[in-house]
């Protein structure tokens, strides 16, 4: 179900100054994954798939059907988490590219943010919909609208969603107090080998024989009747690596979020008078303007 955003312009900050000469023998991190769209965006970490999804699934005796758009990491600086989640899905949109410097400008100047958090997906979807130029919708009561995430996902668009982050950066039942933004960019699921006819028109991943690398999501989302585990591709900001989540363990972490961080002063940030309620049982889809 998706809830209406408020009508909200706004302003843009000024163009950055120009960008300084890269040194490429010891480039700064933010100079590395945020000051320009990188060419290697379009290629996907097939190798890092292809691990991520033997781990996953410790039974050979399945099928495997996995779908991933290509994404270049954003490592954050701070508690700015939703920033460069919201940077890397600037990337699904051609020639839309927004840094995370000026995605966090423009939070500020609207208020959503003082230090990069973002407490509201609400707040999350204005600015990506003014920004990107996107159609940006909140949806709710995830455990029963699952399929709009990976239907979203499976169109080749991104979903941003909140969670409650472990140490290994993975979703967790911690009340919230880890609050954590992540980027979905891919689905992975099983089918049963009793169903091996479905793939007959499929290639197999070069190295694993019953893993389906999938180039389209459509056909993709055709297998998802047949699946028995499902598990999402993810990029959050405290990594460079493609992780693979159970989604019913990723929508119980997000559930989860009730209690607001204890590692910042609360003068430091914002956070709507409702607490963590913005952010629970929410996501972010986006996608074109129809």
């Amino acid at each position: 179900m998706c809830e209406p955003l408020p009508s909200v312009t706004l302003p843009l900050p000024p163009p950055p100054p120009p960008l300084p000469h890269l040194c490429l023998s010891s480039p700064k991190k933010s100079e590395m994954t945020d000051t320009l769209m990188p060419a290697s965006c379009k290629h996907l970490p097939l190798p890092e798939i292809s691990k991520n999804i033997s781990y996953f699934f410790k039974d050979s005796d399945i099928n495997i059907v996995s779908f991933c758009k290509p994404v270049q990491p954003v490592i954050q600086e701070g508690p700015c988490c939703g920033i460069v989640a919201l940077s890397m899905a600037s990337q699904f949109f051609s020639d839309k590219y927004k840094t995370s410097e000026e995605i966090l400008a423009s939070a500020k100047l609207a208020k959503f943010t003082k230090r990069g958090e973002m407490f509201s997906a609400f707040n999350m979807a204005t600015l990506s919909s003014s920004l990107i130029d996107c159609e940006a919708s909140v949806i709710n009561n995830l455990s029963q609208n699952s399929q709009d995430i990976l239907h979203n996902v499976c169109l080749g668009y991104p979903v941003l969603i909140p969670y409650d982050a472990d140490k290994n950066h993975e979703p967790c039942l911690n009340k919230g107090l880890n609050a954590h933004w992540a980027i979905l960019c891919g689905i992975c699921f099983s089918v049963s080998k009793d169903l091996s006819s479905l793939f007959k028109n499929f290639t197999v991943d070069n190295e694993i024989p019953y893993i389906f690398n999938m180039v389209s999501g459509t056909e993709t989302e055709q297998l998802l009747n047949f699946a028995s585990k499902i598990g999402v591709f993810a990029y959050q900001g405290k990594s460079k690596h493609l992780a693979l989540w159970d989604l019913d363990a990723l929508i119980l972490s997000n559930n989860n979020l009730f209690e607001v961080t204890n590692k910042y002063s609360l003068d430091d940030l914002i956070i709507p008078s409702n607490g963590l309620s913005e952010l629970n049982d929410k996501a972010v889809l986006l996608k074109e303007r129809a």
